[in-house]
């Protein structure tokens, strides 16, 4: 039988056995990529604070076009791969509102202060997020008719009527509705854009063709009507011809890829 270990005296601490000769220490982690802000970069952020809220493939097709020799017209890896950069500097909040639906890309309010005075972050409001979307599908088609005028997105519009109030109280013009979009020309009249995500009643339709006749032609020159299918269209176009508007507005079909929830 082998002898008793000899204890420590009551009192004393056992002494620490010597680390082992050649022992593995453990490696320092390594240090977080350093990322740099671009000035395409400051664009894509310009451009997303712009509509609020849209989507990686909106990005990809409006910032990342493929060269013609390659197959497609843009590419999403690269996109997606500058998302993640931006959404790692944390100017960029990525949401999915429900399973395989489409990545809805906002700025922080870090993305805000990136690109500079009059950029705020946008809500996420589930319910419009589709009709967002579209508004920015339908725009950005849009662009090429409108090369002599200038975008105006609903976000910018909205803030130029809060400058106005500020500015000149009641005298400043007030907008009783405000449009999806306008295109807006040197002389400073607009095209307004319109578009239906949902059916609307003939009451209305009656509403909003007043209220944008009430503006015409010191404002808008004229409306650009869309609604998704045939028989909506027909029933819009229908309406503002019975009240003598259809000189003024235009109705015209356009296809709306449902992006989930509601819209105006």
């Amino acid at each position: 039988m082998d002898a008793a270990r000899p204890s420590a005296p009551s009192g004393t601490t056992s002494p620490r056995r010597p680390r082992a000769k050649g022992r593995a220490k453990r490696a320092p982690s390594a240090p977080a990529a350093h990322h740099v802000l671009t000035p395409r970069d400051q664009e894509i952020l310009g451009w997303i604070g712009r509509y609020g809220v849209v989507s990686t493939e909106q990005v990809a097709r409006h910032w990342f076009p493929r060269k013609e020799t390659t197959a497609g017209p843009w590419t999403t890896t690269a996109a997606y791969r500058r998302v993640r950069v931006l959404e790692t500097m944390g100017l960029l909040q990525r949401d999915q509102l429900y399973l395989h639906g489409p990545h809805i890309l906002r700025l922080t309010p870090k993305g805000a202060r990136t690109v500079g005075p009059g950029a705020r972050p946008a809500r996420l409001v589930p319910a419009t997020v589709g009709h967002a979307l579209a508004v920015v599908d339908l725009t950005e088609e849009l662009l090429p008719q409108f090369r002599e005028a200038t975008l105006v997105t609903e976000r910018e519009i909205r803030s130029e009527q809060i400058r106005a109030r500020r500015t000149h109280g009641r005298d400043g013009v007030v907008l009783r509705r405000v449009p999806d979009a306008m295109f807006r020309f040197a002389s400073g009249k607009a095209d307004a854009v319109e578009l239906d995500y949902t059916p609307k009643t003939t009451k209305d339709i009656k509403r909003i063709a007043y209220t944008y006749d009430e503006h015409h032609p010191a404002i808008f020159k004229r409306v650009l009507w869309y609604a998704p299918r045939g028989r909506i269209v027909a029933r819009v176009r229908a309406t503002v011809a019975d009240l003598g508007l259809d000189s003024f507005i235009t109705v015209e079909e356009w296809p709306v890829q449902p992006c989930g929830g509601e819209g105006s």
